[in-house]
């Protein structure tokens, strides 16, 4: 289905989400400010948790590019309610943007759910302004991230998964 906004040629609805934690993203915030390939409607960059579930999968659901932290609940409301395919970008330890690197963790564990030609959605680089001039400019790809991050299998299996990759997370901290 194309979007309406496609067929009358406006610029496209991108989402971005940073997060609800106290931590600055300088490192988005800056990228998306700079970024100089297309024109685009910026809906919504969160820094607090002020969006209801509703409002957000409504946004979700609308964007036509979503710009995203590694969060796994931020994650999983995008496998879900996403029409194209996000950039995922996790927040960095070293760089002040989380209390640690779990983000990382998770972000590599996405990417290494994904078949090979979709993992360049997910950036492990800090300089991360050439990755969103891409993406901002690329063609839309169906989201198809619910079909490799969360299958329907028995929730106890996707809680062991989890728990599984934090442990692993604390042991290369």
């Amino acid at each position: 289905m194309v979007s309406k906004r496609k067929i009358y040629w406006k610029s496209p609805l991108v989402f971005v989400t940073i997060g609800s934690t106290q931590f600055p993203f300088t490192r988005l915030s800056e990228a998306i400010l700079n970024c100089n390939k297309i024109h685009f409607n910026l809906m919504h960059q969160s820094y607090k948790s002020n969006l209801s579930e509703i409002k957000l999968k409504n946004l979700i659901s609308k964007a036509d590019k979503i710009i995203a932290h590694a969060a796994p609940s931020t994650l999983y409301l995008i496998a879900n309610y996403a029409r194209n395919m996000p950039l995922i970008i996790p927040r960095r330890y070293y760089l002040g943007e989380a209390v640690s690197d779990h983000q990382l963790y998770f972000a590599s564990h996405v990417a290494n759910c994904l078949p090979h030609k979709l993992r360049t959605y997910v950036i492990m680089d800090c300089n991360i302004l050439r990755y969103v001039n891409n993406y901002l400019s690329q063609k839309d790809e169906t989201n198809i991230l619910k079909h490799y991050l969360f299958p329907r299998f028995p929730r106890s299996l996707f809680k062991r998964s989890f728990e599984n990759l934090l442990y692993q997370s604390k042991i290369n901290e």
